[in-house]
């Protein structure tokens, strides 16, 4: 799974720039954030760094220690944020145990992670662990039988066709890499019906949520409603 990731790095990277879905979508969880004001933050699945430019961008000071098990991915991140002494990234299978002690973060971001691991429920104990009393979880997964037709009609909905026209053809990069990304879904679509992975209906994951102790304060579609998010807290011990 680590080779798929590191195959598409670059074409995520560049699709991700150009898609309204994708931007929404951290721009939004960007905006949670701050309004929470946490001064910690593990962001598990971090990808090419998007949702840390994007904090960037809305001016957070606190400390994010960012993983991926994808060593392209944390290249292209460690590039586009540069050097900044408040934001560390690292390479972890997310399969183990991560190595931080118990109350070390306000705020966790996990963004379309759980359905390829093979105990997501031992990753949500391990996050609820991790995170402070009254700390957030913020996690967002797809939903099963998503589709990516749904992504154009986001990305288009309030385009003339002239418009459209222009924006397909205006960057021949931004086209080969989404036929790249296009065909690793198409793979992970494949192995969801194989039982390799599992996309989790939204049951399956409020009960995975609830069962270890989270507050669940908010859910919803999000990412062209493709994506569920659920921001969930965990509670003080004394309430």
């Amino acid at each position: 799974m680590k080779n798929l990731w590191d195959d598409i790095a670059k074409d995520y990277d560049n699709i991700s720039k150009v898609s309204q879905a994708h931007h929404d979508k951290f721009d939004y969880v960007a905006k949670i954030i701050s309004d929470l004001k946490p001064k910690t933050i593990l962001d598990i699945g971090c990808g090419s760094g998007l949702l840390e430019e994007f904090l960037i961008k809305k001016s957070y000071q606190g400390q994010i220690e960012a993983l991926d098990f994808s060593k392209k991915m944390l290249g292209i991140a460690k590039v586009k944020i540069g050097d900044k002494p408040n934001i560390t990234f690292n390479i972890w299978d997310l399969n183990d145990t991560l190595p931080y002690k118990e109350e070390s973060f306000d705020c966790i971001v996990a963004i379309n992670v759980i359905f390829f691991l093979a105990k997501p429920e031992k990753l949500i104990n391990n996050l609820f662990f991790l995170l402070n009393e009254n700390g957030y979880l913020i996690l967002i997964n797809p939903k099963p039988k998503g589709s990516t037709k749904e992504f154009f009609k986001e990305q288009y909905k309030s385009k003339t066709f002239v418009e459209i026209v222009k924006e397909i053809f205006k960057d021949i990069i931004s086209i080969k890499s989404l036929i790249k990304v296009l065909r690793v879904q198409r793979k992970l679509d494949n192995y969801n019906n194989k039982g390799r992975i599992k996309y989790q209906d939204f049951n399956e994951i409020k009960d995975m949520l609830e069962s270890v102790g989270f507050i669940i304060e908010r859910c919803e579609e999000i990412q062209a409603k493709q994506n569920w998010i659920f921001v969930v807290k965990k509670k003080a011990s004394s309430e």
